[in-house]
């Protein structure tokens, strides 16, 4: 019978996936955010990626479309994430889905939409056919910022 070793499992976890942020090795602050879709509540998990000075990209995915998590669980940055553990969805699902109650409860209790922290520096990997909703901030001059009102104005939804 052959055994499975941890470099096994982690393969297994990481096949097919996309790391967020991207490229590796990236890594960005992670927190678990509320959010309301037709008067429901729905949870996300938000990946921030500040590029430089004048770019910043947020991402939101969906917490059943992880699989893994790069990062250290008691949220020191170490070495870099060449030296944080990968960390499965088993280990992690407790945590985030605690997260995710705490949220929806104070939601619905006093109907702010919260966010909490929960990896200051990590690295999401995703199925690479998983939804993502993509915000790309730049910085520009007035000028630019005014010229770009016609984008938001055509359209009738975000």
């Amino acid at each position: 019978m052959t055994e499975f070793q941890p470099c096994h499992h982690t393969a297994l976890q990481l096949a097919g996936t996309v790391s967020l942020p991207s490229p590796y090795p990236a890594s960005g602050p992670v927190s678990v955010v509320v959010a309301r879709d037709d008067g429901d509540l729905e949870v996300f998990v938000k990946i921030l990626q500040v590029v430089g000075d004048k770019r910043i990209i947020t991402r939101f995915i969906r917490p059943d479309d992880i699989r893994a998590v790069r990062g250290n669980p008691d949220g020191q940055s170490g070495d870099g994430p060449e030296s944080w553990p990968i960390l499965g969805i088993r280990r992690i699902k407790g945590e985030l889905d605690k997260l995710a109650k705490e949220l929806l409860e104070k939601a619905e209790k006093t109907g702010i939409l919260g966010e909490a922290a929960w990896y200051p520096s990590a690295i999401v990997y995703v199925p690479e056919s998983a939804p993502v909703i993509h915000r790309n901030e730049v910085g520009v001059t007035a000028a630019v910022s005014a010229e770009e009102v016609w984008f938001g104005a055509s359209r009738t939804c975000c």
